[in-house]
């Protein structure tokens, strides 16, 4: 059986994404029936180095768009098609409240946000990580670098070392926001299948 092909452009060279977000595709695009090829590469953000809050939705969509950008032309002169690009922001939520000894606490989440650009589609949808929350106390030693800069001071190579466990990687990280994205994305397209076929029965 031939195998259908879907091709990826990720805007990163991060090996551990990468690696994540190939992952993610396999669950739905599984290698026995597809072929995925994958290009990456490097785009910016626009965003603060650590964002907090939207900011890391707003990384996660500059990156697809400016790698766009910078790849689509060439890609296409080459005979290079993408079905979907994809990019991953690391952020900090910092959008939940919750009362604690009534005094109005905020709780800080490290997480991963995932866009995907659909080419057929002309969608965008997105999808996060599962989260891990960071002391309050600890906020602003982190915004004078970041996140990754603040642990590896600590002696901490990566978020394995944070959970004490191999289940708490970068790639496992960026595949469960990779899943979700792509679960929304299907979503959007059921969606309108479903919103055509009211559309012919009125």
């Amino acid at each position: 059986m031939k195998k259908e092909k879907i091709t990826l452009l990720i805007a990163t060279t991060s090996e551990d994404k990468i690696e994540g977000i190939r992952n993610a595709f396999l669950q739905y695009f599984p290698k026995e029936e597809f072929e995925i090829k994958i290009y990456s590469g490097k785009a910016e953000s626009g965003v603060p180095d650590q964002p907090f809050g939207n900011d890391t939705y707003q990384g996660a969509y500059n990156r697809i768009n400016n790698i766009r950008n910078k790849y689509e032309r060439t890609l296409k002169e080459q005979g290079i098609s993408i079905d979907y690009y994809v990019s991953c922001e690391a952020g900090i939520d910092d959008t939940n409240k919750v009362i604690i000894d009534g005094k109005v606490s905020t709780i800080y989440a490290s997480e991963q946000v995932i866009c995907i650009y659909s080419e057929k589609q002309d969608t965008y949808s997105f999808g996060k990580s599962s989260s891990w929350t960071i002391p309050e106390k600890e906020i602003e030693e982190i915004k004078k670098t970041n996140l990754d800069q603040y642990l590896r001071a600590r002696g901490c190579t990566g978020l394995q070392d944070v959970g004490d466990g191999k289940n708490n990687s970068r790639a496992i990280s960026v595949m469960e926001g990779t899943i979700s994205a792509i679960a929304s994305s299907f979503f959007i397209k059921r969606c309108e299948r479903v919103k055509q076929e009211y559309e012919k029965t009125e």
